[in-house]
C-alpha cells in the first residue's frame, strides 16, 4: 500500500458516475516524485477492478496549512504540494480533503 492513508468521508452515486470524498494524509515516507499508486490503491480511491483511466477528475482543497494533492495520471502517482512546491515528509500529520470522480460501464 502507498505511503499515505485515505479515509472516505462521503460519496455520491448517480448512474455510472461515482464521487468519493477522502481525507488523505501523506505518509512519513513520501519522497519527491510522488507516491506510486498500485492497483490496490486505485481500488481504495475508486472501487475494486477500476483503473487509473477510470478516474475522471481528482481534485483537492488547499487546506489551512497550504497543502494540496494532485494525481499524475501518466505515471500513476499521487503528488503532494505545500504552497505550490512539492512537499517533503514533513507534512505527514496534515489531512487534505480530496474528491475522486470516476465513471464505469455496466455491460449487459
Amino acid at each position: 500500500m502507498a505511503s499515505y492513508t485515505a479515509t472516505r468521508v462521503a460519496r455520491v452515486v448517480a448512474g455510472n458516475y461515482r464521487e468519493h470524498i477522502f481525507d488523505i494524509k501523506p505518509g512519513a515516507l513520501y519522497t519527491t516524485g510522488g507516491v506510486t499508486l498500485a492497483q490496490a490503491d486505485i481500488n481504495v480511491l475508486t472501487r475494486p477492478g477500476e483503473t487509473a483511466s477510470s478516474i475522471l477528475q481528482f481534485d483537492s482543497e488547499t487546506n489551512p496549512a497550504g497543502c494540496t494533492a494532485a494525481l499524475d495520471r501518466t505515471n500513476s502517482k499521487m503528488l503532494f504540494f505545500v504552497n505550490g512546491a512539492e512537499a517533503t515528509a514533513t507534512i505527514n500529520t496534515t489531512s487534505i480533503r480530496c474528491s475522486v470522480r470516476f465513471g464505469f460501464s455496466n455491460y449487459k
